[in-house]
């Protein structure tokens, strides 16, 4: 069976992957997945969408019908300018050509935005939810996503969990070191991470803060230790000490608003950039990474963020050292592209 990628292309080449999605592409390709790009232009406002919805359709049409009956083909999902008729046309030239259709779920827009006209789009002229219905399998996040899915009305046995997402990295990996020290690396934005510039509220002397990533406007001290943004090969040598926290939203006592309550069913990148550095995690209790943390023992789950004084104080070397065995093995999953690969076997059990 051939086996390709589709994916889009964006002119001018101002958009670039994200991680997440470079890496699916690159593990994919280098184990038998063959590349069909398909060109669209620009811009992501919703009039720019709702203009660009006829060119992404045609280039989606395009790129099938030139490929061979009897493929495997998988979208990362989501793209720019998607619609209802192009979910429905996938499946059609699908079904006619006897290829199988996958979509690998990077995000769920409707979930993540917490805008009225973003809402709008995303509920009418896309219809995520019941749209998604139309690929013959569906890789989503973990468990918890899963099970929202199902409530939406997507069919189940669609339905593959691939756990975590994989990141790849150049170079050795780390050999990581008991600090009492939490790393935190992504968009540091006030929109994005509220949160961030509470933490000082936190200031104690039994651990520190080092924050990792872009528009962060907030104080740099002896707690708080802004280090920069790093590109995220560069990054991984940057952290190799201490704990990794993946937390969004507004409070220190919850993860709330629309980024935050997003965790309750994604798999951010940032957790997977944690593993492939080699660092035990810190997670709210109630996300959807929380029983992967707890089954693997990659490190601890928390209530609210005052929590992590009485997690500093207490822990031992020893037991940093157990957490970092244990991510070890993790971490060379990701590192390798080990979870969309298997996500892509049960595919082809399922299908023979």
């Amino acid at each position: 069976m051939k086996k390709y990628i589709i994916d889009p292309e964006y002119l001018g080449n101002t958009r670039i992957k994200f991680k997440s999605e470079a890496d699916v592409c690159e593990t994919l390709l280098n184990n038998g997945f063959e590349y069909k790009k398909v060109y669209i232009s620009q811009g992501t406002s919703i009039p720019k969408l709702l203009k660009k919805i006829p060119e992404v359709k045609r280039g989606v049409k395009k790129a099938l019908n030139e490929l061979p009956n009897d493929s495997l083909i998988l979208f990362n999902y989501p793209w720019s300018a998607m619609n209802k008729s192009l979910f429905k046309n996938i499946k059609s030239i699908c079904t006619n050509k006897n290829m199988i259709s996958v979509a690998f779920i990077q995000d769920i827009n409707i979930m993540r935005t917490s805008r009225f006209l973003g809402k709008i789009y995303f509920k009418f002229i896309v219809g995520e939810y019941k749209n998604l219905n139309n690929f013959d399998f569906i890789i989503c996040h973990n468990p918890s996503m899963k099970k929202h899915l199902i409530s939406k009305g997507i069919n189940e046995e669609k339905l593959i969990v691939n756990q975590i997402m994989d990141y790849l990295v150049d170079g050795k990996p780390n050999e990581v070191k008991f600090a009492k020290e939490v790393n935190l690396a992504g968009n540091l934005s006030l929109e994005k991470a509220k949160y961030v510039y509470k933490l000082n509220e936190l200031n104690n002397k039994n651990y520190k803060f080092n924050l990792f990533g872009k528009n962060y406007e907030g104080i740099s001290n002896d707690f708080l230790d802004y280090k920069g943004f790093f590109d995220p090969q560069v990054l991984i040598s940057k952290i190799d000490k201490g704990f990794g926290l993946v937390w969004d939203g507004s409070s220190l006592d919850l993860c709330d608003g629309t980024f935050g309550n997003y965790l309750r069913y994604n798999n951010p990148c940032k957790f997977s950039n944690y593993m492939a550095c080699g660092v035990p995690v810190i997670v709210w209790e109630k996300s959807a990474l929380a029983p992967f943390v707890k089954e693997h023992k990659v490190g601890f789950t928390v209530k609210n963020l005052h929590d992590i004084e009485d997690l500093m104080k207490n822990i031992t070397k020893e037991e940093y050292n157990i957490c970092a065995e244990n991510v070890k093995k993790i971490q060379k999953k990701v590192n390798n592209g080990e979870y969309v690969l298997s996500s892509i076997d049960e595919i082809l059990k399922r299908n023979k």
